[in-house]
C-alpha cells in the first residue's frame, strides 16, 4: 500500500511539473488599445491638413504676427514632414492585435513605432516607471541597444532618438496604449526582470 501511494505521488509531482512547464511557457499577451491609437491618427491627420493649408494658402494665415508668406509655407512643410510618416506609421499600428507579448525568451512590444522585435530577457538590466500627466510609460534598459536598431528603417530610428532624449532609453512601453492594468504588467515582466 505504501509503494502503491509512493508510486501515485510521483505521478501526481509529474503531472504538477508538466503542467507548470506549459503554463510557464505560453505567452502572455496584452491587445492593442484602439482607441488611443485612433485619436493620435485624428490628431494627426489634422496637422496634415494643416500643414498642407499653410503650403497651399499661406496668405490666409498672414498676420501682424506673421508677415512672410515664405516662414508660414516653411512652417507647413516642417509639420507635414514630420506628420506624414507618423500618420502612416500608426495607421500601420492599427491593424496590429497585440500591444505587448510577454514570453519566456523576451518580450515584444508594439505599443509605439518601434517594434523592434523581440527583446531577449538576458539584454535587459532594468525596466523603470516614468508618469506623465497624461500616461505612464515603462522604460526598458538594455545592455547595448545598437543590437536591437542596427537594419531598422529611418521611422524607427527617429523615433527612438527622440525617445532616448526625452526618457534615457530607446525603448519604452506606452502602457495607455495596451489594454491592461499597469500593476498586472508590472507583475507580469517582474517574473523575469527588475521592475522598479
Amino acid at each position: 500500500m505504501i509503494y502503491k501511494l509512493k508510486h501515485q505521488l510521483i505521478q501526481i509531482a509529474g503531472l504538477i511539473l508538466f503542467l507548470h512547464e506549459k503554463i510557464m511557457s505560453k505567452s502572455v499577451v496584452f491587445k492593442l488599445s484602439k482607441k488611443n491609437i485612433s485619436c493620435l491618427i485624428l490628431l494627426l491627420f489634422a496637422l496634415i491638413v494643416v500643414g498642407g493649408l499653410f503650403v497651399l494658402y499661406p496668405s490666409i494665415f498672414i498676420s501682424s504676427l506673421v508677415r512672410s508668406e515664405v516662414f508660414v509655407r516653411l512652417v507647413g512643410i516642417l509639420i507635414s514632414f514630420f506628420s506624414i510618416p507618423l500618420f502612416i506609421g500608426y495607421v500601420l499600428l492599427l491593424f496590429e492585435e497585440n500591444g505587448l507579448i510577454v514570453s519566456n525568451e523576451g518580450m515584444i512590444n508594439n505599443t509605439n513605432l518601434i517594434n523592434i522585435g523581440q527583446i531577449a530577457w538576458k539584454d535587459i538590466t532594468l525596466i523603470k516607471t516614468k508618469k506623465s500627466k497624461k500616461n505612464t510609460f515603462l522604460l526598458i534598459f538594455v545592455k547595448d541597444e545598437s543590437k536591437y536598431f542596427k537594419n531598422k528603417g529611418l521611422l524607427k530610428k527617429i523615433n527612438a532618438l527622440g525617445y532616448k532624449n526625452s526618457y534615457g532609453t530607446s525603448i519604452v512601453i506606452e502602457t495607455k496604449h495596451v489594454l491592461c492594468i499597469l500593476e498586472e504588467l508590472k507583475l507580469t515582466l517582474r517574473q523575469h526582470v527588475k521592475v522598479e
